[in-house]
């Protein structure tokens, strides 16, 4: 199915977001608590989002492992970026 005339602009996706903070507790049936947190950047067409993606790479692999899993004694963690733009960071 194509969009067309003003189909269109009722398939558009949002492309501003309003800044908001949300805290949310969810209790799930596991031994294992999830946390995470994340940021609005660029999406994925703009020039610094490669840049961002190798951040978050190389934070999970250098800087994060250590931090959560050596030193803080979670199980495990790290960062990530969407294409939307949302820099996450999470650990378990």
């Amino acid at each position: 199915m194509y969009a067309s005339g003003n189909n269109y602009e009722k398939l558009r996706l949002k492309t501003h977001y309003e800044a908001k903070n949300q805290k949310t507790h969810f209790v799930l049936p596991f031994s294992v608590n999830y946390l995470g947190q994340s940021i609005l950047t660029v999406p994925y067409c703009h020039p610094h989002f490669a840049s961002l993606k190798v951040a978050a790479k190389l934070m999970s692999s250098k800087f994060l492992h250590s931090e959560i899993r050596e030193k803080g004694g979670a199980y495990g963690g790290g960062a990530a970026i969407g294409k939307e733009g949302h820099f996450m960071f999470y650990s378990y």
